[in-house]
């Protein structure tokens, strides 16, 4: 290792202020998850756990003594501390599976995990096309109070809605970049700034090897299979969607799967 190298890393270990920290942070995580989406070949169907353990791992080489699901009224996905301590970030990692899916962890994280923090993460791993699709597709689904629906499913609206209420569509503004800050309020009534990152982890080669590949074409079915699954436990789940799940399956489990066979 070079001196510029142990130079950079050395600088993690303390900051001048929490702003300082979390500036260089967000910019940390995000050349992480640029290396994480350069790799999207190993973790296109992984489970968050082992994405996030990715992120965790290249934070600690960077310096910072970081964690996953580290308990705090609950298991945290991820926990960043400076090596002296002194200042802390925490943040939630979930698969775009859909809105609710993504929803659920904001809600983690809003109402459950943070105290008085003032700055805290929500990282949303998509592993289907169109990442930034979907990414302004949950913005919109935040800002334009979509999940009051979903909220009255649930019986929650009451403690949802003073945490988001405030939110409005036209505070909404579309932008290039791979991540968006959010404003929300704690259950104390404080505001945190939520910023959500997103990793494009899409994989789906469209050359001969790539289409002929077994492993990637269980992948997508694994992926589709739990993003049914996923609409089925939110009440979501289009019955014209079966014929796919169907076919999914029939891929993830083997040529001769037929369901007739399931007693």
């Amino acid at each position: 290792m070079d001196l510029q190298s142990l130079s950079e890393l050395t600088a993690r270990h303390s900051f001048s202020s929490k702003s300082d920290f979390i500036s260089k942070l967000y910019l940390d995580i995000n050349e992480i998850i640029v290396s994480l989406e350069n790799t999207s070949d190993k973790y296109f169907s992984d489970d968050e756990d082992k994405i996030t353990n990715y992120i965790v791992n290249g934070l600690s080489w960077l310096g910072y003594d970081a964690s996953e699901q580290t308990k705090q009224v609950g298991s945290v996905d991820l926990t960043v501390f400076t090596k002296d301590r002194l200042y802390k970030w925490i943040g939630e990692a979930k698969i775009g599976y859909d809105n609710s899916k993504i929803f659920e962890g904001l809600l983690q994280l809003v109402t459950r995990y943070v105290k008085r923090d003032e700055n805290a993460g929500l990282i949303i791993y998509f592993q289907k096309n169109d990442a930034r699709l979907y990414f302004i597709r949950w913005l919109e689904y935040l800002f334009g109070k979509d999940w009051v629906k979903y909220c009255n499913r649930k019986k929650n609206l009451h403690l949802v809605e003073p945490c988001l209420g405030h939110l409005k569509k036209e505070d909404f503004t579309q932008n290039n970049q791979y991540h968006y800050d959010v404003v929300v309020k704690k259950p104390n009534g404080d505001p945190i700034e939520i910023r959500v990152f997103f990793a494009d982890l899409y994989h789906e080669p469209a050359d001969k090897s790539g289409v002929s590949n077994k492993s990637i074409k269980n992948g997508q079915a694994k992926n589709k299979i739990r993003e049914y699954t996923s609409a089925w436990f939110n009440e979501d789940f289009d019955e014209k969607d079966l014929k796919s799940l169907f076919e999914n399956l029939k891929v993830f489990l083997g040529k001769d799967f037929d369901p007739d066979d399931i007693e």
